[in-house]
């Protein structure tokens, strides 16, 4: 199918819209979050998300704020252990990552009627996005782009050294918490549509693609959002023209976090970094 004719159909229209907020948004958190070292939270949360999204299911309330309100108090949890307790980040998030994913599927369990629905939370589904799905992925994207606009000063001195940022004055912990709260309203806003399994990828690869390439973060945010979306159009263009033209039936977001993976590997290939580690 020619990228035109492609284009016009509304559903795809639709599709694409969400598909490309997915990356945006996950893609310009994902570099501070993989400075912060927080790549693994993101992970617990997802999870957190998802065991959220099946509580609702089962109390008869809407899923999407069941699954907001378990992931916000699950990253604000975890950031509270690490820094109150004599444990750290990637212990308190073990424990969490696993409470939350045995959680999720012991409610998939009691919910076998629903099953079909739970799973496109799971591993994700683009087709058809519901208006209040879009209308959320947009307010989620405007928060984003308007908390990074206000606090990036903020962001990146605490993903380097939060203490020193406490010391010097800056609410550094207050500024820890809002951004797992960023970090744990987008995942739960792109939850339906690239799953709980891959959401993470879109926030991890493009923003390790970009740290790739370059020692300036705001260059970072720039090539992490492109590879994002570049991602998304791709997958998205892919998975229905192999639906149209071959008659397969190819998950949405698993394309589009093998494209975002193969975009890695050719930064890593191209990566004035090779050899030095670290990111920027």
């Amino acid at each position: 199918m020619e990228i035109g004719g492609f284009l016009n159909l509304v559903f795809v229209q639709k599709s694409l819209l969400v598909s490309v907020l997915v990356g945006l948004i996950c893609s310009l958190l994902g570099v501070f979050v993989i400075l912060r070292g927080l790549s693994f939270m993101s992970v617990g949360i997802a999870n957190a998300a998802f065991a959220g999204v099946a509580l609702g299911f089962i109390l008869g309330l809407n899923p999407i704020a069941c699954g907001l309100i378990i992931s916000l108090c699950t990253a604000l949890l975890i950031g509270h252990i690490s820094q109150r307790a004599e444990l750290k980040l990637d212990a308190s998030i073990g424990i969490f990552f696993a409470f939350t994913m045995a959680i999720g599927f012991f409610l998939m369990g009691l919910l076998p009627g629903q099953a079909e629905e739970l799973r496109h939370y799971l591993f994700g589904t683009l087709i058809l996005p519901s208006p209040f799905e879009i209308k959320l992925l947009i307010s989620t994207t405007i928060i984003v782009i308007i908390a990074i606009l206000l606090f990036f000063k903020e962001f990146y001195f605490i993903t380097y050294n939060q203490d020193l940022a406490e010391a010097s004055g800056l609410p550094a912990t207050f500024l820890f918490y809002f951004l797992l709260c960023l970090v744990a309203v987008s995942i739960v806003s792109s939850l339906k549509a690239v799953g709980e399994l891959l959401v993470t990828a879109m926030i991890i690869i493009p923003a390790a693609s970009a740290c790739q390439l370059t020692y300036n973060i705001r260059k970072a945010l720039w090539l992490s959002a492109i590879f994002g979306i570049t991602s998304s159009f791709l997958g998205i263009w892919l998975s229905f023209y192999l639906n149209i033209k071959k008659g397969l039936t190819v998950p949405t977001g698993a394309v589009m976090v093998i494209i975002a993976t193969l975009i890695f590997f050719l930064a890593v290939s191209l990566s004035p970094k090779r050899g030095k580690g670290g990111y920027l």
